[in-house]
């Protein structure tokens, strides 16, 4: 197996695997975080007790960081409503679990992308809006895109911490880089520690039909 198809093939896995983990922090970990609060709930009606509304007030923090993490796994559907669709239905989403403001400039229509490729740029714009929740501590984020008849730029920027150059290459990173590679384009990666950081995914169109 050449070395472009064992990346393809464990891009493949990483795809399926967070699907999965996805559905079972919803189906799973949600639903006994949702019994616990009702049960505290109950519970809170025959007694008053700060310990119990501290209790409620943990559940809540948690059973929001699931459907929070839930929401970054899983992408929407990009074959029923299409890329540009998925990305302002996924960024409401983010907003709405986390109060981080999002600023998108999306050309309408976008190009026609095939199901590798559309899934790739949608997977990026997941990865970056997971650094930035977990580690930024940013307060808005832009998502940039444009394109011309042979090149198609995405940026994804936030106004958070940003992080030094060492800590660039993790595993995010990574993976970013990698499906870019093979959609035969380029990431480039900017930040300054303090002053926010952006990637920027620029692939040929006339390799990504």
């Amino acid at each position: 197996m050449s070395d472009a198809s064992l990346s393809a093939k464990i891009l493949e896995a990483q795809d399926n695997e967070r699907r999965r983990i996805s559905r079972e922090l919803h189906d799973s970990v949600g639903q006994s975080l949702f019994a616990a609060k009702l049960a505290l709930a109950r519970v809170k009606q025959k007694f008053t007790d700060a310990d119990l509304d501290d209790a409620d007030c943990k559940v809540d923090e948690a059973l929001n960081e699931v459907r929070t993490v839930s929401h970054l796994l899983h992408p929407a559907n990009l074959e029923l409503l299409g890329l540009r669709s998925s990305i302002l239905s996924y960024v409401q989403g983010y907003e709405q679990r986390t109060e981080i403001q999002t600023s998108v400039e999306i050309p309408d229509p976008l190009p026609k992308f095939d199901d590798v490729t559309s899934t790739a740029l949608f997977r990026i714009i997941q990865e970056c809006f997971t650094n930035v929740h977990k580690h930024a501590k940013a307060s808005g984020i832009t998502i940039r895109i444009s394109f011309t008849p042979r090149e198609f730029r995405l940026e994804v920027a936030d106004n958070g911490l940003g992080f030094q150059n060492d800590a660039r290459e993790g595993v995010g990173i990574r993976g970013m880089r990698e499906r870019v590679r093979e959609l035969g384009g380029t990431l480039l990666v900017e930040s300054g520690e303090n002053l926010g950081s952006s990637v920027i995914a620029t692939i040929p169109l006339n390799q990504s039909r």
